[in-house]
């Protein structure tokens, strides 16, 4: 997995009032928030919350929901853990233990850890995988490159130190801000910030 280019993404990010937008993807950044905040109030500890919630993380997806019933009380209890601490190590148990119950995830996995814990996870898919490692044939079948612990773990860590960056907020978080307050009425965590440049414009295809 190739590192983020903070040029780049401070680039797009300047960029973003001619960013193009289709149906689709007007309907993920209005469903965005209300998903967010319902991570965020819906408690978390029945078996029922949790799948729940992986519903609607995979209504972003194109694949069907699997998850396994008996890792989810492990994953539960992962989730509530990083609450108490959130150090690097529980962040990669958690990811583990998120991705088991959902068949082997680490796509799904990364969405629900971001609508749980938005601060501290950002999203990941192919569309990413592939802008990072500059793949264009989009005809390329890549989820098994993709789905991979480490290119996660790689990834997130990549979006870390670009938000820890002095001149990021300036850079990248205020105009992305600016426009989502402005077209949307919300506001965005710095790992969405980044994820979401990465995701709709690091390949240079929507602008």
């Amino acid at each position: 997995m190739q590192k983020i280019n903070f040029e780049k993404v401070a680039e797009a990010a300047q960029k973003i009032e001619s960013l193009k937008l289709d149906e689709r993807r007007l309907g993920y950044l209005i469903s965005y928030p209300i998903y967010r905040d319902f991570f965020q109030f819906w408690p978390l500890n029945a078996k029922s919350d949790f799948v729940i919630r992986a519903a609607i993380v995979y209504s972003w997806m194109p694949r069907v929901l699997i998850f396994r019933e008996e890792k989810l009380g492990i994953a539960i209890s992962s989730l509530k853990s990083l609450v108490e601490k959130m150090d690097e190590p529980r962040k990669e148990v958690a990811t583990d233990h998120i991705a088991t119950a959902l068949n082997g995830s680490y796509v799904g996995a990364s969405k629900f850890l971001h609508f749980q814990y938005p601060d501290l996870f950002p999203m990941y898919d192919t569309n990413v995988y592939r802008h990072l490692n500059g793949i264009k044939d989009k005809k390329k079948q890549v989820y098994a490159e993709a789905n991979k612990a480490s290119c996660y773990k790689s990834y997130r860590i990549s979006v870390d130190e670009i938000v820890a960056r002095a001149d990021f907020e300036q850079g990248i978080l205020n105009p992305m801000n600016k426009y989502f307050r402005t077209r949307f009425q919300y506001e965005i965590t710095p790992q969405r910030a980044v994820e979401f440049l990465i995701f709709e414009t690091y390949g240079g295809e929507n602008t």
